[in-house]
């Protein structure tokens, strides 16, 4: 059905993009649940308390969640997914056009920005 070279291109990737749903939907209920800023600590109270939640993780990350009061998982599930985002940043994803635009340090550590639409 292509009519050009390459014409189908921009279908081919997204039928075999298998992480891209996982993350669209994953920015895009974090943007949902805390707005356009946020930080891994929120994160990690929100998810590790919501079975539901936790399921949005993307399966490619290997996140842990235990349980809110364990400090060790917390610190590692904090560096894992500021190391995803890292990865990720200005990476779109769906038709939602998700994102993860920049991540920064404050007083009360690192926050990361995201958005959707566009």
């Amino acid at each position: 059905g292509a009519t050009e070279f390459l014409g189908n291109l921009r279908n081919l990737q997204e039928a075999s993009d298998i992480e891209g749903p996982a993350w669209e939907r994953f920015i895009l209920k974090l943007i949902e649940v805390f707005g356009a800023t946020v930080a891994p600590a929120q994160i990690y109270a929100r998810f590790s308390s919501s079975d539901d939640l936790a399921a949005l993780l993307p399966p490619d990350s290997r996140l842990s969640l235990s349980g809110p009061e364990d400090h060790k998982v917390k610190n590692q599930f904090a560096q894992r997914i500021g190391y995803l985002f890292r990865e990720r940043v200005g990476k779109r994803y769906g038709d939602s056009q998700a994102c993860i635009v920049r991540g920064r340090r404050t007083s009360d550590g690192n926050v990361w920005d995201l958005k959707s639409g566009d």
